[in-house]
């Protein structure tokens, strides 16, 4: 928590936007695709509007070695300037920035090492890339923000896991956490989870 701290402050709660991610090689996905292969998008353009004025970080690290072969990040980080891009929801690829949106710039690619971090501001376009290796890909990113912003998430939990003013406010049970998942999720059925309906 002390890199997430430094940046958002001694009252972080951690966004209900969160992911393991297993990004299987090419061709072994059930349905034939992988949908841990991200196309570029901004994390602004996964929430509700009611997040934009506020400050959300993305904390991504592989539990592998990400290489350009297994399908690492790649990042487009001189946008984040501009602010949120136009976005759309295509059924089987996902949430996207609209091609005319996205500007002929420089992309990094970031191989990381296992247990590196990679911090993203919620408006840096990022993607992923097909893993063309023979190994599942593992990763994990979780979204930190200060207490009492809202997510862009309502109808899904967030918690605070850490809090210099109120230390007992801090979820370290794993039994309550779970049972704030089912709750939501039973209760948000039918719920349109991103700003951007899906086109086909």
């Amino acid at each position: 928590m002390k890199i997430v701290s430094s940046i958002i402050g001694p009252e972080i709660t951690c966004s209900p936007i969160q992911h393991i991610r297993a990004k299987l090689p090419t061709g072994l996905a059930p349905d034939g695709s992988d949908a841990h292969v991200a196309p570029w998008h901004q994390d602004a353009g996964v929430t509700w509007p009611e997040a934009d004025p506020y400050f959300i970080l993305t904390v991504w690290f592989p539990l592998v070695q990400a290489t350009e072969e297994n399908g690492c990040l790649q990042i487009i980080p001189s946008l984040q300037k501009q602010g949120l891009l136009r976005h759309h929801s295509q059924v089987g690829v996902g949430t996207t920035i609209v091609d005319e949106e996205l500007p002929d710039q420089t992309i990094l690619t970031l191989p990381m090492q296992k247990g590196s971090l990679l911090l993203l501001n919620k408006e840096i376009p990022h993607r992923s890339t097909p893993n063309q290796s023979g190994t599942v890909r593992w990763s994990v990113d979780l979204r930190y923000q200060k207490t009492g912003t809202p997510t862009g998430r309502p109808f899904h939990p967030d918690f605070v896991v850490y809090s210099e003013s109120s230390p007992h406010s801090v979820l370290n049970d794993y039994n309550t956490w779970q049972q704030m998942w089912i709750q939501a999720l039973e209760k948000s059925r039918g719920v349109q989870p991103h700003r951007w309906r899906k086109t086909k």
